[in-house]
C-alpha cells in the first residue's frame, strides 16, 4: 500500500511539475544570455561556431548544435524554451524514476529553485546537466557493463559548458584510476573496451577544449588576479554557500555533514575535485550567480552516488536526508519568488520592445542601439535590424571581440540623426531615461529575477525623434 502510494504521489509530483513548467516559460521573456545562443544557432554555420564564435562565448556547443535543429529549419523564437522545458523534464523523470532517494525527497526536488526555474524556464545550456548527470549516475553502478553509454553521456557532459568538461575530467580520472587497479581482474575484451570507450571520450573532451581555447582579444573576460591558494578556497566556500542555502553556518553544517558521508561512503573525491577546480576557475577567471546552480547539481549528483553505494544502516545517512530536506525547502522558497516574479512582471522588457518597433518600422526606417543586451531583440526578426551594429558577419549575434566597435555614447549616436534610438539599461541599480533634445523617450522595464530578490534591471529607452510639427 505504501508502495502504491508513493508512486501515485510521484507522478502527481512530475505533473505538477509539467503544468508550472509549461506556465513558466508561457510567461517568461528571454534576455540576452538566452537570446545570444539562439542567434549564433541560427545565423552561423557549424563550422564557424566551432572554429570561431564558441571561443568568445566560453563555452562548447552541444547546446547551441541543439538549438541549430529547430532554429535553422525556421521554427521560431520559442521553440528553444520548449526544448529547454523538454530536457528539464527529462532530467526530473529520471531523478523520481532512478534516484535512491526516500519518495519524500523525490516529491521536493521538482520543484527546487535551479530545477524547476533557472535552470527550466530559463532556457540556457544548463538545462542540459540535470539530465545528463542524472543519466551518468543511473549508470554508474553498472559503468563497466554498459561503459560505451556511460562515457558518451561523459563526453556530452563535457560538452555543456566549461563546468561540464571539469566535471567529465575529474569523474573519468576517477574512473580510469579504478580501472588500472583492477586490470589484472580484466579479461582481454573488457580491456579492449575499456580502451575504446576512453579513446571515444579523449576525443569528445578534445573538441569540447577547442571550442572554449580562449582568445586574446575577447572584450569582457580576463583573469582577476594573481593566484592566492587562501583567497580561491575562501572564494570557493563562499560560493558553496550561496549554492545551498544563502546562510554561511546553515550552508557549512550541510556542507560538513556531506563531506562527512561522502568520505564515508567512498565518495568524497567525486564531490571534491571537481568543486576545487571549478573553485580556482570562479575565483580567478569568471563567475556568475548562474553558476551556483552546478554545484548544487554536483552535490546532487555525488549524493545520488553515495546513497547508491550505502545502506539506510550507515551512520551519517539520516542526518544526510535531513541536511538534503533542509536545503530543498530553501531553494523551494526561492522558486516560489521568482516564479511569482516572474509571471507578474517582465523577466526581460525585449519581447514588448521587439513587438513595439515592429508597429514603427515605416516611421523609423534607421534604427540605433546601445549595449549588448540589446542583442536580446534581434530573434524576433530575421536580421539585425540596428543599423548601427556592423560586426562584418552575416548574423545578428553579440560579437565580443575587440573588432566590435559599436558605438555606446547617445550624446554621439544623437549626431548621427536616426529615427530611433533603443538604449539598453543593464544595471542593479534603478535607472530614469536620460532626455536627448528632439526625441521622445518611452521605457519598457524588465527585472532578471534571481532566488527571492531582483537582480538586476533588464530594460530599454525608446527614444523617437520628434518631425517638424512637433509629432512623432
Amino acid at each position: 500500500m505504501m508502495r502504491l502510494y508513493s508512486r501515485i504521489s510521484l507522478m502527481a509530483a512530475f505533473l505538477l511539475y509539467a503544468c508550472l513548467l509549461a506556465v513558466g516559460v508561457y510567461h517568461h521573456e528571454p534576455w540576452f544570455d538566452e537570446a545570444q545562443a539562439w542567434l549564433l544557432s541560427r545565423d552561423s554555420r557549424p563550422l564557424d561556431l566551432i572554429n570561431t564564435y564558441l571561443r568568445y562565448e566560453g563555452t562548447p556547443g552541444l547546446w547551441h548544435f541543439i538549438l541549430g535543429l529547430a532554429a535553422k529549419t525556421g521554427l521560431p523564437y520559442t521553440a528553444m524554451s520548449i526544448i529547454a522545458a523538454l530536457f528539464a523534464l527529462l532530467g526530473v523523470l529520471l531523478f523520481l524514476l532512478y534516484a535512491p532517494f526516500p519518495w519524500p525527497v523525490k516529491l521536493l526536488f521538482p520543484f527546487s529553485y535551479f530545477v524547476l526555474y533557472q535552470y527550466a524556464v530559463v532556457a540556457r545550456s544548463y538545462v542540459l546537466l540535470p539530465c545528463l548527470l542524472f543519466g551518468i549516475a543511473m549508470l554508474y553502478p553498472k559503468r563497466q557493463e554498459k561503459f560505451y553509454g556511460y562515457v558518451l553521456l561523459l563526453g556530452l557532459l563535457a560538452n555543456v559548458s566549461l563546468h561540464g568538461l571539469i566535471m567529465a575530467f575529474c569523474f573519468a580520472s576517477i574512473d580510469l584510476l579504478t580501472f588500472v587497479k583492477a586490470r589484472s581482474s580484466l579479461n582481454p575484451a573488457q580491456r579492449n573496451q575499456l580502451i575504446l570507450g576512453f579513446s571515444l571520450l579523449l576525443g569528445l573532451g578534445l573538441l569540447a577544449v577547442w571550442q572554449i581555447r580562449f582568445p586574446m582579444d575577447h572584450s569582457a573576460v580576463h583573469p582577476r588576479r594573481s593566484y592566492d591558494l587562501g583567497f580561491a578556497l575562501d572564494f570557493t566556500f563562499q560560493f558553496i554557500s550561496r549554492a545551498l542555502t544563502e546562510q554561511k553556518v546553515l550552508s557549512g553544517l550541510v556542507l560538513g555533514l556531506s563531506l562527512w558521508h561522502f568520505w564515508k561512503t567512498g565518495t568524497l573525491s567525486l564531490f571534491l575535485w571537481p568543486v576545487l577546480i571549478m573553485g580556482h576557475l570562479f575565483a580567478f577567471v569568471y563567475a556568475s550567480v548562474w553558476h551556483e546552480g552546478i554545484l548544487f547539481l554536483l552535490w546532487i549528483y555525488c549524493l545520488w552516488i553515495s546513497f547508491e553505494k550505502s545502506t539506510p544502516v550507515v551512520i551519517t545517512r539520516p542526518y544526510t536526508l535531513a541536511t538534503i530536506c533542509v536545503v530543498l525547502g530553501i531553494h523551494i522558497s526561492w522558486a516560489v519568488t521568482a516564479f511569482r516574479n516572474d509571471l507578474k512582471n517582465n523577466y526581460s522588457a525585449a519581447e514588448q520592445v521587439a513587438e513595439y518597433l515592429k508597429t514603427r518600422r515605416a516611421s523609423s526606417p534607421s534604427i540605433y542601439a546601445t549595449g549588448f543586451h540589446s542583442i536580446a531583440i534581434l530573434p524576433y526578426f530575421d536580421h539585425n535590424i540596428f543599423a548601427n551594429y556592423d560586426h562584418h558577419q552575416d548574423g545578428a549575434f553579440w560579437d565580443w571581440s575587440l573588432k566590435n566597435d559599436m558605438q555606446h555614447n547617445l550624446d554621439l549616436i544623437v549626431l548621427d540623426a536616426p529615427d530611433t534610438i533603443v538604449h539598453g539599461i543593464k544595471t542593479r541599480f534603478s535607472m530614469t531615461a536620460q532626455r536627448l533634445p528632439g526625441y521622445i523617450a518611452t521605457k519598457f522595464t524588465g527585472h532578471i529575477y534571481w532566488k527571492d530578490r531582483t537582480l538586476e534591471e533588464d530594460s530599454y529607452v525608446v527614444y523617437e525623434k520628434i518631425n517638424m510639427l512637433g509629432q512623432r
